[in-house]
């Protein structure tokens, strides 16, 4: 024989097991489970989905479309592995369902996929369109009541399968509207958070129960009950890691708990009010909590603020009259160390000149203070602020 002949031969019968074996493989990496793909940058289009991964038995993806584009020349980046996780959990997924609108998760990423997508005008519209959902899954005769604006709230259910609803402390007009949707499907309806989360008045008028505590963790500890199988506690420390260890309890048949983070020395927390006007103007910033990694930026604050505490305690920066919890509302607190915490009017602090801000230690108000704004410590305080705001938060 030949050895053309033999090459032609061996051609024919072991290229075809070869790529048989390829085919194969590539079928392997195709998820059979639904992904629901929710972008990081719209916290508030998490709070009603992640019940509806678990009814799904589904995965879940926080999607940040601030990472890549990247090459395979570009491995080097820090967020390289990052993007190429994010990127092939969306190639690999059979069935993509997107939770928000073209604002928040632009078709352009996905035009490649078949995907599905629930959202509405706001945060409340959309968990009614994900309850509509729900219904097309499975009658839906039971619904958890969450107000809008409680993510610790809506972190406990989201250890559930149970549709969530979020309801309005202020719009009469949108409860409304969101009654009349739940009465046509008789639902029994369950608001779970307490009296300063969802007045008695709404609990009434969704003629609803009520789960709750003294304060979220017990609360999250009566919703779970007792269980068997243990439970997942999760500091409340991150929106995103608390419904993703909810999600996990689900999968693991366990009860889910909030626990409380215990302050560190060097630790640094940001706590931007959920409901304040400025995150309203500000939709790419996250609210809540968010413990800060370790960089060179998060150093530089850490003595910008004790420095800060320091100048309070020797008389440099004087504490005036308790105007601000009159005259200011104070939605963003950076909490330090153990026992420290600063509170300002907005994350950029600065107001006709002048940074206002109240100072508590160890739980207890030290007083008011009324710094301007041309202090060089106060400068690179507010900067430093900017920066990991906008840059690594």
């Amino acid at each position: 024989m030949s050895k053309y002949l033999a090459l032609f031969l061996a051609t024919c019968f072991v290229l075809p097991t070869f790529f048989d074996r390829s085919s194969t493989a590539i079928d392997k990496d195709i998820s059979n489970v639904p992904l629901v793909i929710v972008s990081k940058d719209k916290p508030v289009d998490m709070l009603s989905a992640m019940p509806l991964v678990n009814k799904l038995k589904g995965d879940i993806l926080f999607f940040d479309k601030k990472i890549g584009p990247f090459k395979d020349s570009d491995q080097r980046n820090s967020d390289y592995e990052k993007w190429k996780a994010q990127w092939e959990k969306i190639e690999n997924a059979k069935d993509i369902i997107l939770i928000g609108g073209e604002d928040s998760l632009n078709h352009g990423y996905f035009k490649e996929k078949k995907v599905t997508r629930i959202s509405g005008d706001d945060r409340y519209d959309t968990s009614l369109e994900i309850l509509k959902y729900h219904e097309k899954l499975k009658n839906t005769k039971k619904v958890h009541l969450v107000s809008g604006m409680s993510f610790a709230d809506a972190s406990i259910v989201a250890s559930k399968d149970t549709p969530v609803v979020l309801i309005s402390h202020a719009d009469d007009r949108k409860n409304t509207k969101i009654k009349s949707e739940l009465d046509k499907l008789s639902t029994y309806n369950t608001i779970v958070g307490g009296e300063n989360t969802v007045a008695t008045y709404l609990k009434n008028f969704f003629n609803a129960d009520r789960i709750s505590g003294k304060d979220r963790y017990e609360t999250s500890r009566i919703f779970s009950g007792e269980n068997s199988n243990g439970y997942i506690e999760s500091p409340d420390i991150s929106f995103v890691n608390n419904i993703t260890d909810a999600h996990e309890a689900f999968i693991e048949n366990k009860g889910f708990l909030l626990k409380k983070y215990n302050m560190n020395d060097g630790d640094i927390v940001f706590d931007i009010d959920y409901g304040s006007i400025f995150l309203r103007e500000h939709p790419q910033l996250e609210g809540g909590k968010s413990l800060l990694n370790e960089s060179s930026a998060k150093n530089t604050l850490h003595n910008n603020l004790t420095s800060l505490f320091e100048g309070v305690e020797t008389g440099k920066y004087e504490i005036v009259p308790e105007m601000l919890r009159y005259k200011l509302t104070l939605p963003f607190e950076i909490l330090f160390d153990k026992n420290k915490t600063i509170c300002l009017p907005t994350p950029f602090g600065v107001e006709k000149g002048y940074l206002y801000m109240a100072i508590y230690q160890n739980g207890s108000r030290i007083g008011d203070l009324k710094i301007d704004s041309n202090d060089p410590l106060i400068k690179d305080l507010v900067n430093n602020i900017n920066y990991i705001i906008k840059e690594e938060i």
